[in-house]
């Protein structure tokens, strides 16, 4: 990952994640963009998400592609190529 801006706050990333053409990770006050992946690491994220949602189907919860953006708990902003969520997003 490429390190394009040092020591900035959450509240400055989100705002120059929206405006972003690229997809960007925010961590320990660092923004860092994000690389993009190869046909397989596409095509294999699609299945994985296909049957999550074959198996979550009917369930509270449900699988979501890179598009969301997920904060985690130890402050890391990401794009993971997949993700669950379960409830209201």
């Amino acid at each position: 990952m490429q390190e394009l801006k040092t020591q900035t706050t959450r509240s400055d990333y989100l705002t120059f994640d929206a405006d972003a053409k690229d997809k960007h990770e925010f961590y320990d006050g660092q923004i860092f963009a994000m690389s993009g992946g190869s046909f397989n690491h596409a095509a294999i994220g699609l299945n994985v998400a296909t049957e999550l949602r074959n198996q979550l189907r009917g369930k509270p919860c449900q699988p979501m592609n890179s598009d969301m953006r997920v904060h985690t708990p130890s402050g890391l902003d990401t794009y993971p190529y997949i993700s669950v969520f379960c409830g209201e997003p």
